[in-house]
């Protein structure tokens, strides 16, 4: 699917440190912000999601009004956490297939060990309700 060039006409510019702009850039490199994000975003995607994150946090009613959901960064915020969340479920699934099967795997012995002493219990019950008789042939 192509990706849909969109052509931003306003600019927000602010002062900070460099000290601050450098722990921005921290948060961006961090592994929490791979994990939030599913790579590690540029500066304009770290600071649109922190602002949509704000947003829908503190004044959800003013996305509740946009029901068209023209606004494109939020479509694109929510299309990168869509693609994240999708590719965190299927590793999900993948490593609880891969734990289930070490855990049976691990314990086969044991199934294999509860499996003879369920027969000896049920030699035991047949020879005791006599439908079986030791000694004869």
């Amino acid at each position: 699917m192509p990706k849909t060039k969109i052509q931003y006409t306003n600019q927000i510019k602010f002062n900070a440190s460099g000290e601050f702009l450098n722990y921005m850039n921290i948060a961006r490199a961090s592994s929490v912000a791979k994990d939030k994000f599913g790579k590690h975003p540029t500066q304009t995607e770290f600071l649109r999601g922190i602002i949509y994150e704000w947003i829908k946090t503190y004044t959800p009613e003013i996305i509740i009004d946009d029901l068209k959901g023209n606004v494109p960064e939020i479509l694109e915020h929510k299309k990168l956490k869509e693609k994240h969340e999708k590719t965190l479920g299927e590793l999900q699934k993948l490593y609880k297939k891969q734990i289930t099967k070490k855990k049976v795997k691990n314990r086969l012995p044991f199934f294999y060990a509860q499996g003879l002493m369920e027969d000896a219990i049920r030699l035991n019950q047949n020879i005791n309700n006599g439908k079986i008789q030791l000694g004869q042939r």
